[in-house]
């Protein structure tokens, strides 16, 4: 993109790849992009992209990684957590759930 076209790309572009592959089901290729690019892993409306992929697609070892470092990223934001317990329900991961919502008690989070 920058060579053939002098275009830098910006987190909106990267964002767009990740929704792309996300939403094409290649979540482990989307994690592999974003794991690839050091200033993605710490940027949160690209993980926030993955993490809802996670969600649709059922994927629990690649949400739980990215929901992880969101909450390390944003300790304050809740729908961080509930999103992740959400997959934990889906994976049928009672026990997590609950330990998720006694965090988030525990920081004085709600949904």
């Amino acid at each position: 993109m920058e060579n053939e076209y002098r275009i830098l790309p910006t987190m909106e572009h990267y964002t767009c790849i990740v929704n792309m592959l996300s939403k094409a089901g290649m979540i482990d290729e989307a994690y592999g992009f974003v794991s690839k690019r050091k200033p993605l892993d710490s940027e949160p409306s690209v993980l926030r992209a993955l993490l809802q992929a996670c969600l649709v697609h059922r994927n629990a070892r690649i949400g739980e990684i990215v929901a992880k470092r969101l909450i390390d990223l944003e300790p304050g934001n809740a729908r961080n957590f509930v999103v992740l317990m959400e997959i934990y329900q889906n994976a049928g991961r009672l026990v997590e759930v609950e330990k998720e919502k006694k965090t988030m008690r525990d920081r004085g989070l709600s949904c």
